[in-house]
């Protein structure tokens, strides 16, 4: 297997798995959905929807040994829990290149809003820790998504950079984010990520991730309020000179919205032109896939 030199350098992908591939029962489809890291050799690989733990965690593992072989790495997995459903997500890490130093989950941590959250440390020491929170917000209850993102933020604390990944079910306040138009929404699905006016009408709910990154300020052009997280597909976009366009949207639905994020504190960057939403196969889930290289600061001597 390839081995890579750990620097503050790490590649990040994200993925929800419709189901985790039938619960694992056709994970060679991983071959095709995450051929993508085989170029960004991904030191991180966080998954939604991992219904991976039965048999005896048999589809887990196989899961570790599929990306290993894509990759041409050594990957290790920590499967969590998800309180509404069997959809838990997992975290995949380059052993090469982290190691785990903490997972909390309901059979190690009695604080369950801390549920889902790792911190890694470099191999060699060069770099600080990582704290990852793996998200996966509620798809139907906007008020469920906020009491969640209140929750979430708890974790951004200072002294160890974190990186919030996940599906949050929700996008953001912006014109530069893709929208919809909720009257064309069938009625029994429009509270799923929208919210509605005193008149009846429908608007987008992006309260739950402006709690977290701040509300869009167009006189400003830029967020204000927030828990000290910024999106990497904003920071994307503004390295890129903010072109004239909506930002990929990271599902394959009608009107799709970009759900699927990336957050980070202030002293994680993103290396220029790394961060990318990757068109794939719908047939196989209904997410795409989304990778960026994060660059972490030096280890405090």
């Amino acid at each position: 297997m390839t081995t890579h030199s750990t620097t503050g350098e790490l590649p990040v992908a994200l993925i929800n798995l419709e189901k985790g591939f039938d619960k694992g029962q056709s994970l060679h489809l991983l071959d095709e959905v995450m051929a993508p890291c085989t170029q960004t050799h991904s030191a991180l690989i966080v998954v939604n929807e991992a219904c991976w733990l039965t048999p005896r965690r048999i589809p887990e593992r196989e899961a570790a040994h599929r990306l290993s072989q894509l990759c041409g790495t050594r990957y290790e997995i920590v499967t969590g829990t998800l309180e509404r459903s069997y959809h838990p997500p997992a975290l995949l890490w380059d052993t090469n290149r982290l190691r785990l130093v903490e997972f909390s989950d309901e059979r190690s941590d009695s604080s369950r809003w801390a549920h889902n959250t790792a911190r890694l440390a470099a191999v060699d020491g060069s770099h600080a820790d990582l704290r990852v929170v793996i998200a996966h917000c509620d798809y139907a209850s906007g008020e469920r998504r906020m009491m969640e993102a209140q929750t979430l933020a708890a974790q951004v604390r200072p002294g160890c950079p974190v990186l919030v990944a996940g599906d949050l079910n929700a996008t953001a306040s912006g014109p530069h984010l893709p929208d919809r138009d909720w009257s064309r929404v069938p009625a029994h699905k429009r509270h799923h990520k929208a919210r509605q006016r005193p008149d009846g009408t429908f608007v987008t709910d992006t309260r739950a991730l402006d709690a977290l990154i701040g509300v869009w300020d167009e006189q400003a052009g830029a967020r204000r309020g927030g828990v000290g997280l910024h999106a990497l597909a904003e920071t994307a976009w503004d390295q890129q000179g903010r072109p004239d366009r909506v930002l990929a949207s990271t599902t394959y639905s009608h009107q799709a919205l970009l759900i699927d994020w990336l957050l980070a504190t202030p002293d994680i960057g993103l290396v220029p032109g790394t961060y990318r939403v990757w068109d794939g196969d719908p047939a196989h889930t209904d997410h795409k896939l989304v990778t960026a290289t994060i660059r972490l600061p030096d280890r405090a001597r």
